[in-house]
């Protein structure tokens, strides 16, 4: 399904795309390219909950489910805010490219 599918096309995609020299960490890096990664830390997070679920054998929709799911996602995003925090004053995350900038500009 959507999960195997993006699971590998992201990993392989991008295991290909950082070997690449002009193109490196960008993926990681780029704030334009970071919503690949978002997306696959949010379908990881949606398959370990189900997994969670199917192991106590809990229908994931139903209020013992949500409860499941949500606390995944609570926990996932402590984490993802916490590497940010850690790493914006790094200087990690580049700034926004000349076209994206170019987008809220008056013409």
């Amino acid at each position: 399904g959507l999960y195997k599918a993006y699971s590998l096309f992201f990993v392989i995609g991008t295991l290909l795309a950082t070997r690449v020299p002009p193109v490196g960490l960008s993926p990681f890096k780029s704030l334009e390219q970071l919503s690949a990664l978002v997306t696959f830390i949010g379908l990881q997070v949606l398959a370990t909950a189900a997994w969670k679920c199917n192991g106590l054998k809990v229908e994931i929709m139903s209020p013992k489910g949500r409860q499941i799911l949500i606390r995944h996602v609570a926990i996932a995003f402590v984490l993802v805010v916490a590497v940010c925090v850690a790493l914006f004053p790094t200087g990690w995350f580049g700034p926004l490219s000349s076209r994206v900038r170019g987008l809220f500009l008056k013409h």
